[in-house]
């Protein structure tokens, strides 16, 4: 399963093997998304999604080149991403990506197998969990649990679906049109116990935002009003101080999250 003889990056077998050729492919994708000012779909969230990917395909036996394989396709997936849910972004998405191997020199058929990852990250398909890695992991972990109420506020500010809608009612209607989309029993059965415990983070979240929370509506607002002040999302979510009991829970676990400390955790939550 290795990648067939090419030139430039992409030629190189297990690349990530030499620290080098990571940094450089990491830094190939940065100068193409520099001009990307959402915090939402920037460089952050496809860093996290790519160590996601490579960490699903690990907790299930994935050979050292398919977790290689994982990481570029998480890392590269949004290449493309409108600032609406209402266009489905999946061509663009897979035809930049392609654009991008070929012009860092990746080999075809090596190319070929990432793309086959970003192809269904989207939506649930009947794949292996190889090529399921960063739908997972975009979804699982990047659209659920504590982290995305972070993420959620800055969305709607970001997305033009929202534009001139209350804050309150669009929270909401955003969690429920995710909710629909990504509910837990819609993943694979070894996936479920992880699945409800991220949706019921920002499932329980927007119930408090209904029942006009204090503590819920404060964290948020922060979130909502203060986020063009910071480069990343846990830049944000590390400047929001308080000594209240819920949003201090919510801050904690979504920095354990963009730290990468909650994952060793997660994995006991993995049938």
């Amino acid at each position: 399963m290795s990648a067939s003889p090419g030139k430039g990056l992409g030629s190189q077998k297990n690349i990530y093997s030499d620290n080098m050729k990571r940094k450089e492919l990491i830094n190939n994708v940065k100068k193409r998304v520099e001009d990307v000012t959402s915090l939402v779909h920037g460089f952050e969230h496809m860093e996290r999604t790519a160590t996601g990917a490579q960490w699903f395909t690990k907790v299930f036996g994935g050979t050292a080149e398919e977790q290689e394989i994982s990481y570029i396709a998480g890392l590269i997936h949004d290449l493309h991403r409108p600032d609406t849910e209402k266009t489905d972004h999946m061509e663009a998405s897979v035809n930049e990506a392609r654009e991008f191997l070929h012009e860092i020199g990746f080999d075809e058929s090596y190319s070929d197998r990432v793309l086959d990852l970003i192809e269904v990250h989207r939506r649930p398909t009947e794949n292996d969990f190889f090529t399921q890695s960063v739908y997972f992991a975009d979804k699982i972990l990047e659209q659920m649990g504590a982290y995305v109420v972070f993420r959620r506020c800055i969305w709607i500010d970001e997305c033009t679906d929202f534009r001139g809608m209350p804050f309150k009612e669009a929270f909401v209607l955003h969690t429920k049109q995710r909710a629909n989309n990504f509910s837990p029993d819609i993943f694979p059965e070894p996936l479920r116990r992880l699945v409800s415990y991220q949706f019921s983070w920002h499932w329980d979240f927007m119930e408090y935002i209904e029942e006009d929370n204090k503590e819920a509506l404060e964290l948020a607002l922060y979130a909502y009003s203060n986020h063009k002040k910071f480069a990343s999302i846990e830049e944000l979510a590390r400047s929001y101080i308080t000594e209240n009991e819920l949003s201090g829970r919510y801050r904690k676990e979504a920095l354990g999250y963009m730290s990468g400390r909650k994952l060793n955790e997660w994995a006991k939550l993995i049938d």
